[in-house]
């Protein structure tokens, strides 16, 4: 072996080109080159820094980069591909090249897509210094590769950052023969759009370069904002109007001109690849024109493909080396079925999470035992929660593994992720595997990369620290392999052809996944961690643990105590969850710092000990997020005891759930009927208990023939005479308003939302539950652009101070029959009261104590159907 370091000292020198031509590679091989400084001084090493031009003549050299000592000897980083570089030793010299350049300019107004420079030399450094140095690259730590929009800190700490484990190394040394050329079968890999880390390289998490990855492209190329008013014809006619939306008609001559010019642009500016891709939400047009594109009728996925085939044959014809990425997506979901061959230039990028998105492209190269000519990149669901929130771990070693091994058996060159992940103290082995088993999907192995992992980042505590993944893994290995987005039991089709997500609960999926028995044993192991580690690095790490562990603890508690609360609804099990909420919110309040702010509640992730930068919570993220405050997708959390006013839980009685009898009406129903008089009356209660006394709501129900009537009986503020039309559909957020849920069928998840103002042409719907896409950006949200059949009359009476809102819906709206005696809806009705321009009151009638939305699920109110008196 050539020894590079032994015995307290070394004679090399590190030698970086004179100057390139561009600062940034010139800055970025620095730093690689103060990287290498740093392993060897780790271990007791000094290894001066000189341009190649002003090196020590009689001392060996590390030769970084183009220099002129690496063309001389073989290594001409032109030769090489993408990521790929030079080990060669030339006795007693060494070299590390790859190609590093620019990305492509972009010109203004172009978008603000960040393209990062190649720095192949840094991933050549990153590698070496793992195989021959003991470094090992943990966890990611800021911007490394520069791109347009961000270059390296001058400081950046390399030496004590725990991000990096530099293990003691009594020689440094390298075989004479060394003389590798390393490949990369992925050009892109990225996980993160905005920096590309030290970490991210040296794991194979490439950024693009030169490969205008866009996702979502039609938006892009003919944004509304742009086109709306100057060529509506553009836009899709939906309901005899052209819409305002980034809706299309795409048999449009203009719409397709400017959507392939749009394109093509970006191979023009010198980038290998583009990608398209329709909007999301797809809409289709209801011109004739559209209907008759291709003659493919009602199929507008096949009218898609056709329309990108065509454009990727004038691309190939203009730039026949460059690729076209096809998006299959929604309506595109499925291969093409009028043609066999796709142009020379095409790549498919699928849906990739699990091999099964694989499956109907195998199937239709196999049609003409014809293979997709440039093979395909994958999109990435790893790392998206499905009702487990995304602040829990999604994956596991043994999954990553298993995905990375099948993008190489498929031809995967490149990869794009949706969903960062987040837990890198509880995840960080599953973060570290996926990213090294592309270096060799056929030699390494999970098992390996996680003993490395353990080993490198917790030293002597190392052995309990698998005992605590192994535990953790274990139990959430039915989720990453099955239950996990894009898993092959996330979802199923029932006995009458409804699709449905298999566990819709987040709450059932956390309490099964993160049982107290686990929480335990997690707590034992992370202890007896804690008590063995000595190094500081090691245990700044255990302390991101601590905090990670600390989270999933206090929200599982929250679960957990919820499940008993609903199995024994009394003070007791109630008073134990509200304190376990309140723990929670102090806990969420410890991790962050506060400071005054004109906007937002003005808080930062705190710093944790031996940390320069904080990985949990991640910057940008406030302790609402971490509350699981909202609905995201896949989570539904807004509605749950996460987010309870614990102090108007304790103070409101035990809840139960809210009744109210639709009588029968026998003919014709107006405001005037007078059955009304008969129904029985359902009052709201104050959403926010205050010492304000809000004005009297309620609502009565008859059920006819054809129509469920709903007549609301609203106070009003004296003063209150006149209102704002806002239109069908239009927004009634923060106005005088009346929000009616309704769920006709115990059977279905499906609910609609009907919304009236004081004004008779302010009315809105939306229905949830009618999207079966599961990928759908209002899967399982409330879709506004639903339109149902019903009508609704205002009566205002500004003398008595009062507001009489009647709402007629169709049971053919409703997609049911009339119900019969005792048949059962859920449903919930609130009301937005507005006495002045700076107030705002809330009623609703059905609630569990804290319940704000009309549309929580959980605290739907019973509608019970009864036969009436005649009158």
């Amino acid at each position: 072996n050539l020894v590079l370091a032994a015995e307290g000292r070394s004679n090399y020198q590190l030698v970086v080109p004179d100057g390139t031509g561009d600062e940034r590679i010139d800055k970025s091989l620095h730093l690689a080159a103060r990287l290498i400084q740093a392993a060897f001084k780790a271990s007791g090493f000094e290894l001066p820094i000189a341009r190649e031009g002003g090196r020590a003549p009689d001392k060996p050299g590390i030769y970084l980069g183009a220099t002129a000592f690496a063309l001389q000897n073989g290594c001409d980083p032109a030769a090489l591909e993408g990521w790929d570089y030079y080990h060669k030793v030339v006795d007693p010299d060494v070299v590390i090249v790859g190609r590093d350049h620019a990305p492509p300019p972009v010109p203004a107004g172009l978008g603000d897509r960040a393209f990062f420079y190649r720095m192949a030399t840094v991933k050549g450094v990153a590698d070496f210094l793992r195989m021959h140095c003991g470094t090992y690259f943990l966890f990611p730590g800021g911007t490394f590769i520069p791109s347009a929009a961000a270059t390296p800190r001058k400081d950046f700490e390399l030496l004590l950052t725990p991000d990096i484990e530099y293990k003691p190394m009594e020689r440094i040394e390298v075989p004479r023969d060394l003389q590798l050329r390393k490949h990369f079968f992925v050009v892109y890999n990225f996980r993160n759009t905005k920096e590309c880390s030290l970490y991210d390289i040296a794991n194979n998490l490439f950024p693009r370069v030169d490969d205008a990855y866009f996702a979502h492209t039609y938006d892009k190329a003919v944004p509304a904002s742009k086109y709306r008013q100057t060529h509506p014809e553009y836009f899709a006619l939906q309901g005899g109007e052209r819409t305002t939306q980034n809706h299309y008609c795409i048999s449009n001559p203009g719409f397709q001109e400017t959507l392939f010019q749009w394109t093509k642009q970006w191979l023009d500016l010198g980038f290998k690849s583009v990608n398209i891709l329709h909007q999301d939400g797809f809409r289709p047009c209801q011109c004739a024109d559209c209907a008759a594109l291709y003659g493919t009728g009602t199929d507008w996925g096949e009218k898609l493909w056709i329309m990108q085939r065509n454009m990727a044959e004038r691309l190939w014809k203009e730039h026949p080396g460059k690729t076209f990425l096809m998006v299959p997506y929604t309506v595109t979901q499925n291969p093409p079925a009028s043609f066999d061959e796709f142009p020379s230039n095409v790549a498919i990028r699928a849906q990739g999470t699990n091999l099964e998105a694989f499956e109907p492209w195998k199937r239709f190269e196999a049609r003409r035992n014809l293979p997709i000519p440039r093979g395909f990149a994958s999109g990435l669901h790893n790392w998206i929660a499905n009702q487990s929130s995304s602040y829990t771990p999604q994956r596991t070693p043994l999954f990553v593994e298993q995905q990375v091994r099948m993008f190489h058996a498929n031809n995967v060159t490149a990869t794009t992720r949706d969903g960062q992940g987040y837990m890198f103290g509880l995840e960080g082995p599953t973060f570290y595997v996926f990213g090294r088993m592309f270096d060799d999907p056929e030699k390494l192995d999970a098992k390996t990369l996680l003993f490395e992992f353990c080993d490198a980042a917790f030293g002597n505590a190392a052995p309990s620290m698998r005992h605590f993944y192994d535990a953790l893994y274990d139990s959430i290995e039915i989720y990453a392999l099955y239950l996990s987005t894009h898993g092959i039991a996330w979802s199923y089709t029932d006995i009458y052809g409804r699709r449905h997500k298999a566990i819709r609960d987040p709450f059932r999926m956390l309490g099964f996944l993160y049982p107290p028995r686990l929480l335990n044993t997690l707590e034992q192991h992370l202890a007896q961690a804690e008590a063995q580690a000595r190094a500081d690095k090691h245990k700044a790490r255990l302390r991101l643990v601590r905090r990670e562990l600390d989270y999933l603890k206090a929200t599982l508690r929250v679960v957990h105590l919820h499940h008993a609360y609903e199995i024994e609804p009394n003070l007791a099990a109630r008073d134990r969850l509200l304190d376990a909420i309140d723990a929670r919110n102090k806990f969420l309040g410890s991790i962050f710092t506060f400071r005054p702010r004109r906007q937002g509640d003005g808080a930062s992730p705190a710093p944790i000990d031996g940390w320069d930068h904080v990985l949990f919570p991640r910057p940008g993220h406030s302790p609402a997020h971490l509350r699981l405050a909202y609905n995201d997708y896949g989570n539904p959390f807004e509605n749950t005891a996460f987010n309870w006013d614990t102090a108007a839980v304790r103070s409101a009685p035990l809840p139960g759930t809210e009744r109210q009898t639709a009588l029968a009406a026998p003919g014709a129903v107006s405001i005037d009927t007078p059955l009304w008089d008969t129904a029985p009356a359902a009052e709201l209660k104050p959403a926010m208990p205050s010492g304000k006394t809000m004005p009297a709501t309620a609502f009565r129900v008859l059920h006819g023939p054809e129509h469920v009537h709903l007549l609301i009986r609203a106070g009003l503020a004296r003063g209150q005479s006149a209102f704002d039309d806002a239109g069908r559909d239009g927004k009634m957020n923060g106005a005088e308003a009346v929000d009616v849920y309704l769920a006709p069928d115990p059977a279905r998840e499906v609910f609609y939302r009907f919304t009236v103002g004081p004004h008779p042409g302010s009315k809105y719907d939306a229905a949830r539950g009618l999207i079966a896409d599961q990928m759908h950006p209002r899967f399982n949200l409330d879709d506004p652009d639903w339109n149902g059949e019903w009508t609704y009359e205002s009566r205002l009476d500004p003398r008595g101070r009062l507001w009489t809102a009647l709402l007629s819906i169709p049971y053919s709206t409703l997609e049911t029959v009339r119900p019969t005696e005792d048949a059962t809806w859920r449903v919930n009705v609130a009301r937005t009261h507005v006495p002045a321009p700076d107030q705002l009151e809330q009623a609703i009638w059905s609630t569990l104590g804290s319940t704000r939305n009309v549309g929580d699920r959980n605290a739907l109110g019973e509608l019970i159907f009864r036969a009436g008196i005649e009158t």
